[in-house]
């Protein structure tokens, strides 16, 4: 005699439940990609405004010598930005950036070499002397398919087990 387990009625409530709690799996991980994306990203934001703010407050008290101490110093702090530039009049005098037409507030950059994009602030120090300060995305892109592969693994996971439990074992 033929089992036809694919019409019964605990098949059909396994398959159910597995495919509820599959979608509840990828609308969390969905959740926790768009929270921490976001938190990283706001995050490196901060730095950059808290770097860019110790190079304003170096420029009020002893000039641009001091501009390009602190950027010395940022330069060798772990967790610090890694992109810098201070530019005159469209010249650079500092950091590891080329020049660029000076943006201000929250930027991206396309970067030339370590890193896809580049996310930081930029702001003037004083008229016509622009800094930025920010770091790439690399980092960013990593956790993110961190996250993804873990999320697959998880899901990938329920539906083997929903499967296990919507076999017949006779």
């Amino acid at each position: 005699m033929r089992i036809r387990y694919f019409h019964t009625e605990g098949f059909r409530l396994s398959a159910i439940y597995t495919l509820v709690f599959a979608l509840s799996i990828l609308a969390i991980g969905a959740i926790v990609l768009l929270i921490s994306d976001r938190a990283m990203r706001d995050q490196i934001v901060e730095s950059a405004r808290t770097d860019v703010l110790a190079m304003q407050r170096g420029y009020d008290q002893k000039g641009m010598v001091e501009v390009l101490e602190v950027i010395d110093q940022l330069r060798g702090e772990p967790g610090a930005s890694d992109s810098f530039l201070v530019q005159q009049s469209g010249r650079r005098l500092a950091g590891n950036l080329s020049a660029m037409p000076p943006r201000t507030g929250i930027i991206e950059l396309p970067a030339n070499d370590r890193h896809g994009v580049i996310l930081g602030v930029g702001v003037f120090l004083a008229p016509n002397l622009y800094a930025f300060s920010g770091s790439g995305l690399d980092h960013l892109q990593k956790t993110r398919s961190e996250i993804l592969g873990t999320l697959l693994w998880v899901f990938l996971g329920v539906l083997l087990f929903g499967w296990n439990k919507a076999k017949p074992w006779v």
